[in-house]
């Protein structure tokens, strides 16, 4: 009973068929159940020739420069030592059909091929194999054609079961291998091998490869193939492989007058030489001479071409070799979409990666309702602070699927959680509480931008889906039907196109605005107060999404009232629905109220005077005349920038125009702000946003002078954003990242001074006007 790397095998069924019938030949299973062919070979050195053919295809898988999904393509042996101590070949069982069956030229037995049928009718039929969508065809032969391993028969070639979507060949039997391959006869014309030549019968039944040539196409994928295996082949990396497989052969394999017969066989003098088992200079000048003929060979095959007239079909189109998809840094889902589009027919989908194509999807998805939003697509009338689904929701606000229906959510963010795709679980988002207002809005109005964007997403999606759907299919042997991918791809470019129409003539009407929050329009410190402890909770760990912390979510934390709700929320066991690493945003928002604790105690027990006298104020007078305070600190900054204008003007630098006329400009705008009528948010809504504005515009010029007008800029900047939100916030913000209560002096970083303009001004929201 032979054992095979430490398990005994014990033989289940006899070998069926071939020309080789030992009494150790069939089939054998390990007591773990796995299977296995096994076969004695009569002639020793047919034994040789199949195991290094095998070992050396082995080191080619193992050095990569085999591809996962043609491995299967190649089915060879391993050794395997008896009993006895004599040697025969082994390898896994694997389910397939010989050729013969498939272009039905088998014998009368159906058991092997019948020779005459092939001579009389081989390259017709063999022509028949374009009819079905298949891959590993060329590479089977490519790397018979390189082992000089000519009996690529229609016993030979075989079809692996286990794929039923997408044919698959695969070589069988290597016993061929290397006769007469280092012969020049024999690598003058790779298609013929030597001893079919001259006036021989042998032409007539054993040029097996001369079969294929009725199938248009098959050599010059055979060439490709080959090429690419170049491109992978640096200098001298041959020899190595061939050195790594003869150092698996055991020293009593072959005695010397067998391997005598195989260095002329093979037509290499230095195999007779070769000393197995010992060190690798036993090995180096026949590896050296067997790797300079399988150069020449693969240099020979990558000019290989048709040998017929084309004809339509026979034709071995690129549908039949599938391949890889790569995605790189530079490609957008739209370029993406339309290569797909492309490549459906042949794409390799059980071996696609969908994870680059999720994240350049979210990007596209992000994209378009930033641009929505930056060119106010959504006709947001910006004196009122809810979004256009609003009047098509019929709940109260209460949690669904971890989130709850908030007024306030911006359009865009709404757009990004309904139809981004989640690259964890590789699936949709659920947004569930805008998923009924969405439908209904559109079934009101129909041919509305939120219809088109919706639907465009939702094409994307459709993409994404199919791929993965594809992908399982394949892997559970079912049939896919590429025309499928195709219609969702054209359908969503086509609606792409569509909103880039929409688009083109409002990207010179930019207006950028000043804003609290990237995900929800001004929400007022009465209208928090109104809301449910599931609202309050979904606008916290939304507004976690940001790379900071926002004066919005700030004032929610620092508020008892609204903390008070937030911590109910927080306990809801519907929270966990949420995929957004909600874990996580628990315990920041936690982090953050216990911070926000600590400052005020602190600020208590140290009994800041400023503090106690400005919260006083803030008891007594209207906020009006409080806002009014806080300008102080703006004026006394616009001083700084007066000045620094004069000494620019001084030096003769141009600079002090710009400057100059940064001061004028917001001096201007505050005293239309105090001489303002009774709509106190509005009047401040305006003057923040303008004095954004005119600051960012003025930085290109003023960086020139980054030393002198970093600090005061941003400090203006800073003053302007937290004028309204009240003296703790934003000695929040300022605790938080800089672990001071003021504001900044020449003395600290700019990365400091970046860092804390970044907390509280969006600034993308702050461009120059284009």
């Amino acid at each position: 009973m032979p054992s095979y790397k430490g398990k005994k095998l014990t033989q289940y069924a006899a070998k069926q068929g071939g020309k080789n019938q030992s009494s150790v030949d069939g089939f054998y299973k390990d007591k773990h159940g796995k299977r296995y062919f096994v076969k004695k070979p009569a002639d020793s050195k047919e034994l040789f020739t199949e195991l290094f053919a095998g070992l050396i295809l082995q080191e080619f898988i193992a050095e990569g420069l085999i591809e996962a999904k043609y491995s299967s393509s190649l089915i060879f042996a391993d050794l395997l030592q008896f009993d006895d101590n004599t040697y025969g070949l082994i390898q896994p069982c694997i389910e397939f059909d010989e050729l013969h069956k498939i272009i039905n030229t088998s014998s009368k037995n159906g058991k092997d091929r019948s020779s005459l049928a092939e001579t009389l009718f081989g390259p017709t039929s063999y022509a028949t194999l374009t009819k079905t969508r298949s891959f590993g065809l060329s590479i089977a032969l490519m790397f018979s054609l390189l082992l000089g391993a000519h009996s690529v028969h229609s016993g030979n070639i075989v079809v692996l079961r286990k794929n039923k979507a997408i044919r698959q060949y695969a070589r069988i039997d290597w016993g061929d291998a290397f006769r007469y391959l280092a012969h020049p006869e024999n690598n003058d014309d790779l298609l013929y091998a030597y001893e079919n030549r001259g006036i021989n019968y042998k032409h007539l039944t054993k040029d097996y490869f001369l079969n294929y040539r009725a199938i248009q196409g098959i050599f010059p994928a055979i060439a490709q193939k080959a090429q690419e295996l170049t491109e992978k082949l640096p200098s001298h990396y041959l020899t190595k492989i061939i050195i790594k497989a003869l150092k698996r052969i055991p020293a009593d394999l072959l005695d010397p007058q067998t391997q005598k017969a195989l260095a002329d066989y093979m037509c290499i003098p230095s195999f007779a030489t070769v000393h197995f088992g010992k060190q690798e200079q036993g090995y180096q000048t026949f590896a050296q001479d067997i790797a300079e003929v399988l150069e020449r060979r693969i240099h020979k095959m990558t000019k290989l071409k048709d040998l017929n007239a084309p004809s339509q079909n026979s034709l071995y189109e690129s549908q039949n070799i599938t391949q890889s998809f790569a995605v790189s840094e530079t490609d957008t889902f739209l370029t993406i979409a339309k290569r797909l589009d492309v490549a459906a027919n042949t794409l390799d989908y059980r071996t696609l990666d969908v994870q680059p194509l999720i994240k350049k999807y979210n990007e596209y998805l992000d994209k378009i309702a930033k641009d929505c939003e930056l060119y106010n697509l959504w006709d947001h009338d910006y004196a009122h602070s809810t979004n256009l689904l609003v009047p098509f929701y019929q709940g109260n606000g209460q949690d669904e699927l971890g989130h709850a229906f908030v007024g306030q959510y911006k359009e865009s963010t709404v757009l990004r959680h309904l139809y981004g795709y989640d690259p964890v679980h590789q699936n949709s988002l659920r947004f569930r509480p805008f998923e009924r207002p969405s439908i209904d809005y559109i079934k009101k109005h129909p041919n509305s931008l939120w219809q088109l964007v919706t639907e465009t997403a939702q094409a994307g999606t459709m993409i994404l889906s199919t791929l993965k759907q594809s992908k399982r299919k394949l892997e559970a042997e079912i049939e896919i039907e590429p025309a499928t991918l195709q219609g969702f791809i054209r359908n969503f470019l086509a609606m792409a196109e569509q909103f880039e129409q929409r688009l083109q003539p409002v990207r010179a009407l930019c207006i950028e605005r000043a804003k609290e929050s990237n995900f929800f329009y001004p929400i007022s410190l009465e209208a928090l107060k109104t809301m449910t402890a599931d609202q309050l909770t979904t606008i916290c760990l939304e507004e976690l999404n940001a790379e900071q912390f926002s004066p919005l979510v700030l004032r929610i934390v620092q508020t008892d009232e609204l903390w008070a709700k937030v911590e109910i929320g927080l306990k809801l066991d519907s929270i966990k629905h949420r995929l957004d690493n909600i874990d996580f945003k628990i315990n920041k928002l936690i982090e953050l109220r216990k911070f926000v604790r600590e400052i005020v105690t602190q600020l208590q027990e140290e009994n800041l005077q400023k503090i106690e006298t400005e919260f006083a104020v803030q008891q007594e007078i209207n906020k009006r005349e409080l806002r009014k305070l806080q300008m102080n600190l703006i004026v006394s900054q616009l001083e700084v920038i007066k000045q620094k204008a004069d000494e620019l003007k001084a030096r003769k630098e141009d600079a002090f125009l710009v400057a100059e006329n940064l001061f004028i400009n917001i001096q201007r705008l505050i005293d239309d702000y105090i001489k303002s009528p009774t709509d106190e948010e509005q009047a401040l809504s305006d003057f923040t946003m303008k004095s954004l504005i005119l600051i960012n515009n003025a930085k290109p010029v003023l960086a020139k002078h980054r030393a002198e007008f970093i600090y005061v800029l941003t400090n203006l900047a800073i003053a302007i954003v937290l004028l309204g939100v009240g003296y703790v916030p934003a000695m929040l913000i300022n605790k938080y990242y800089t672990g001071n209560y003021t504001f900044f002096a020449k003395t600290d970083s700019l990365q400091k001074v970046e860092n804390l303009e970044a907390a509280v001004v969006a600034t993308e929201a702050f461009q120059p006007v284009r």
